[in-house]
Formats: C-alpha cells, sequence, structure tokens
C-alpha cells in the first residue's frame, strides 16, 4: 500500500522555463556562442545522454556559466490544487537537490503546508543521487521503499537511485531533462508522464487497484432493530427523550435479544456515551473529522452473529467506497462491550484497515483469524452528520448520501 509521495521540486512542482531561458540568452550573448538552433540542439542531445544540457555545452563550446537566476522560477499551474487532492490520501513529501532556504520558498509558493517531510540537499548535507537521502526521507516518513512513489524529471537523480532502493517511480518529462533515455539506466520508471497533473490520474489509479485487492471489504452492513427504520440512533436524542423511546422498544420487542440494552438502558446509555468518546478522541488523533458525538453503527461485510441478534430486523447495506476516509472509522468487537469490560479498544482508519488485509494478501479472512481474537466481527463507526428535511425528517442527508439501501 502506498503511504507516501516524495516529489522533486524543480521542473517537477516548480517552472524554470524562464531559468532556462535566461541562460541560454547570456551563452548567445558571448562572443564563441554558436547559432541559437545549434545550440539547442546540442542541449537536447545532451540530455538524451543523461548529462547535463546547460553546463555540458557550455563547456564544450568554451563559454563562461552564470548562477541559477532562482527569482524566475515559479510554481506550475494546478499545483497547489493537485496537492490539496492528494494530501489526504498520503503523506508528501519533498526530496530535491537545493540551496538554503527551500522551506521559506515553498511558504512563498504557497504550498509549504502539504508536505510532512521537507529533504533539502543543502539543509540534509547529502544529495541525488546519494541513496542516502531517499533512506533520510523514508526514515522519517516511517514508510519501506515499497510504501513510497518517487515523483521527478531526472532519470538519473530521481528515478534510478530510489527505483535501486525499491521505492516506485514516476518520472516526469518536464523541462530541460524530458528528453532523457530510459535506455541509459538500470531500472526504468513505472510510470511516466508529460506533466506532474497527470500525477493525480495514476494516484486514482492506484486507488482503484487498492480496492479491487481488498475488493471483499466492499461494503458495510447496518442490521436493524425490527420495527425500527435506518438512520435512526437513540443517541441522538436528548437523554430525557433517550430513556423515554428506550423504555418504549423494550416494553414492545421483549423476546428480540438485541433489544435487552434498551430494557437496561440505564447502564447501557453512559457505558454507550462512554464508548463513542472514546472512539471518536482517538479516531480525531488518527487524522478522523467526524461530524458526530454519536456515530451510526455497522459491521464489516456481513455477519452471522448479529443476523441472530436482530431476529426479523432489516439490513442497510453501504458501500465502503462511497464513504469519506475521515467519516470513518473501525475497531475490534462492540466497542461498548469492549470498553465496559475494561478491555483495550483498538481503533483503526479505513487506511490502516486495508493496509492490514493486504499485508494478509488480501485475504479479509486471514486478517480477521489474526486479529479478531475473541470478537465476532469488525464494528464500523460512521460519522457523517444528519440532515433535516423540510418536513422534519433527519435523515434526508445520509439518504441522498448513501441511499436506503435496505435489502
Amino acid at each position: 500500500m502506498i503511504k507516501y509521495l516524495f516529489f522533486d521540486l524543480g521542473s517537477t512542482l516548480i517552472d524554470e522555463s524562464e531559468c532556462i531561458e535566461y541562460r541560454i540568452q547570456n551563452l548567445l550573448q558571448q562572443p564563441n556562442a554558436p547559432a541559437r538552433e545549434v545550440l539547442e540542439r546540442r542541449m537536447v542531445e545532451l540530455a538524451a545522454q543523461n548529462r547535463l544540457p546547460y553546463k555540458d555545452a557550455a563547456k564544450e563550446y568554451g563559454l563562461e556559466t552564470i548562477k541559477w537566476p532562482k527569482h524566475l522560477e515559479r510554481i506550475y499551474e494546478g499545483i497547489p490544487e493537485m496537492l490539496a487532492k492528494l494530501k489526504p490520501r498520503y503523506g508528501l513529501g519533498v526530496i530535491a537537490n537545493q540551496s538554503l532556504g527551500t522551506e521559506q520558498r515553498l511558504k512563498e509558493y504557497g504550498i509549504r503546508d502539504y508536505f510532512d517531510i521537507i529533504i533539502s540537499s543543502a539543509e540534509a548535507g547529502l544529495e541525488k543521487p546519494d541513496p542516502e537521502i531517499f533512506r533520510l526521507a523514508l526514515e522519517k516518513a516511517g514508510c519501506a521503499p515499497g510504501e513510497a512513489i518517487m515523483i521527478g524529471d531526472r532519470l538519473d537523480n530521481d528515478i534510478e537511485p530510489a527505483a535501486e532502493l525499491g521505492m516506485h517511480t514516476i518520472w516526469v518529462k518536464q523541462g530541460a531533462f524530458a528528453y532523457g533515455d530510459v535506455s541509459l539506466i538500470g531500472h526504468k520508471p513505472e510510470y511516466t508522464v508529460d506533466s506532474v497533473g497527470e500525477v493525480l490520474t495514476i494516484s486514482d489509479e492506484l486507488e482503484s487497484i487498492r480496492r479491487e485487492k481488498t475488493a471483499h471489504v466492499s461494503y458495510i452492513a447496518h442490521y436493524c432493530y425490527p420495527g425500527t427504520d435506518p438512520w435512526k440512533n437513540i443517541m441522538h436524542l436528548p437523554e430525557q427523550e433517550a430513556f423515554a423511546v428506550a423504555e418504549k422498544l423494550a416494553a414492545s420487542h421483549p423476546d428480540t435479544t438485541s433489544f435487552y440494552r434498551f430494557a437496561d438502558f440505564a447502564n447501557y446509555y453512559p457505558l454507550r456515551k462512554k464508548a463513542d468518546e472514546f472512539v471518536r478522541n482517538a479516531f480525531i488523533q488518527l487524522g478522523g473529522k467526524p461530524k458526530l458525538q454519536n456515530p451510526y453503527a455497522f459491521v464489516l461485510g456481513d455477519s452471522e452473529y448479529l443476523k441472530k441478534w436482530f431476529d426479523t430486523g432489516d439490513k442497510l447495506v453501504l458501500k465502503l467506497s462511497d464513504i469519506p476516509e475521515e467519516q470513518i472509522s473501525f475497531t475490534f468487537g462492540d466497542s461498548c462491550a469492549v470498553v465496559s469490560q475494561g478491555l483495550e479498544l483498538t481503533v483503526l482508519t479505513e487506511k490502516m484497515l486495508l493496509a492490514g488485509i493486504e499485508a494478509c494478501g488480501g485475504s479479509v479472512e486471514e486478517y480477521l483469524r489474526k486479529n479478531l481474537g475473541k470478537h465476532s466481527y469488525v464494528e464500523v463507526q460512521l460519522w457523517d452528520a444528519v440532515g433535516t428535511s423540510a418536513d422534519g425528517t433527519e435523515n434526508s442527508v445520509l439518504e441522498e448520501n448513501y441511499g436506503n439501501g435496505v435489502v
């Protein structure tokens, strides 16, 4: 599972075309300079050999080089929007050969806050293609090489050393090194794009592959109490009203196992509040953004155990892919029961859950066998907010987003 995307900066996120043109103009103004078309053709030939087009061409023609005109750098159009879309899915980092002040420049471009890790050669004392600079980034990210993608414009500095370590790679054919020759390196890029914006498309493709691998986790189910409607949660009611509703439900279904909680509501209510608060706080710590204080409770896939509990009640089924990751969490077993017994309750995000399943060869059964212990199912907490329609019903927004889904 991919956890981190690492970007180069020059000619990857930062448009250097004006800088390159400025230096070419300077070369052309010197006495020994060839015609522009000759110089440019030679620079393309050098780039195709994975050499340095500007410096090597200047040396061949006996021309003086000038410092890099950093003031002419710009970020490519659409970069902030792309990073904003990638940020919820992955950790984002920078691995770049840059002078001092990289972080400040990223702030000036308005993109600093998208990155969790910034490794600049000047600050790190390492520079690409030294594999140690990539190892440093992976260590800070806390991920294995196979869980990260390196994205850059240079085959020699970005693609080859990252691939050698086992990282995935995307070659961005922008700037002076767009003419590089992949046959001259030992590890071909896994993906090649003509602009960095296409990384979004690859990200969507990777997400699709990830979901295909865990297709058996394609839905969650909510078992409804007999005679009740989907999208109702007694914990959303004011306390006095909740107790009154619980008393009615317990009296109307004395023989249905699942209704015992309503018969013992004085004990259940504070435990339920405590469990929901614990899960909610833990989920927030993991990056979740719950809209509710008390979630809707589902189960991962089906549960024969709960079918027996809920007797003749309906089952509400939702596609996991339809639910934003920041609105769904998971626990092993009934969260309220685990808390009431004083046991340790583990809260997972969707990303953590799917990573665990992938580590078990994509087998949900094997993952559950290793992790459920004495628990009968994985409980799923849906934290998305309920809306109220014009007629006063509370379930309109969730039904609009996820459907009624009763089977």
